[in-house]
């Protein structure tokens, strides 16, 4: 996580990606809260920097940092990627989730694959951070889907907020929820997809024994654009 916060902040290396978070809207402050980090289009950085370090390529491709292709050779799992270090209740970084800032091919998001220390179904995204600002008077919680949706409700003040990793709501993530707070606002996107995600979760929270509402976002907007 420090190894590539501290590519995102370099004045040369870092600028694509820090001039990529300022077109949607985010300060070098939040990045610096988060501790965003940038993979540059590289194939082996990450690896010969930890390798140096003396971490076995075993345990590395068993992290899910580095991946090996079908001839035998390893490479780092994200390049060219503005990163958004996953981290549990204690703040310890656990996992990834990599956003290109191109058009190359390849998916969207990237998230890092499920290892010992990483189960996407109990994992939230942000709840290191929101558990610390649950008004205890009114103990509420925003629920989101993905990082961007996050960061600007985040950065906008609504610090009580939490984002799904690329999975559906499960019953893990109530449970884990209901140790911080006693309702749920769940703010999906507003297109027909959203809308079904936003019924689902409903129905998740109910069952789950935990109060819950919706908020409706007008014109197919999801949080980010709302």
């Amino acid at each position: 996580s420090e190894y590539y916060h501290a590519k995102l902040m370099h004045p040369s290396i870092g600028r694509a990606a820090r001039d990529y978070l300022k077109a949607r809207g985010f300060d070098e402050a939040f990045a610096v809260e988060m501790k965003l980090g940038w993979a540059q289009d590289e194939w082996h950085g990450l690896f010969e920097f930890l390798s140096k370090k003396g971490f076995s390529e075993e345990l590395l491709l068993k992290s899910g940092l580095v991946s090996r292709s079908p001839k035998g050779n390893v490479y780092d799992s994200f390049r060219a990627r503005v990163l958004f270090p996953i981290t549990n209740l204690q703040g310890k970084t656990i996992a990834f989730g990599g956003r290109l800032i191109d058009k190359r091919e390849g998916p969207k998001y990237l998230n890092s694959p499920e290892n010992p220390i990483f189960r996407k179904r109990r994992e939230l995204y942000g709840l290191y951070y929101a558990k610390k600002c649950i008004d205890h008077v009114k103990p509420q919680i925003l629920v989101v889907e993905g990082y961007f949706a996050f960061s600007r409700l985040y950065q906008a003040g609504f610090k009580n907020v939490v984002a799904t990793l690329g999975t559906a709501l499960t019953e893990e993530h109530v449970q884990v929820l209901k140790r911080f707070a006693e309702e749920a606002v769940v703010i999906y996107d507003g297109d027909s997809a959203g809308q079904a995600a936003t019924m689902r979760g409903l129905d998740i929270f109910l069952e789950g024994d935990m109060n819950v509402k919706l908020a409706r976002l007008d014109g197919n907007l999801d949080p980010d654009d709302y």
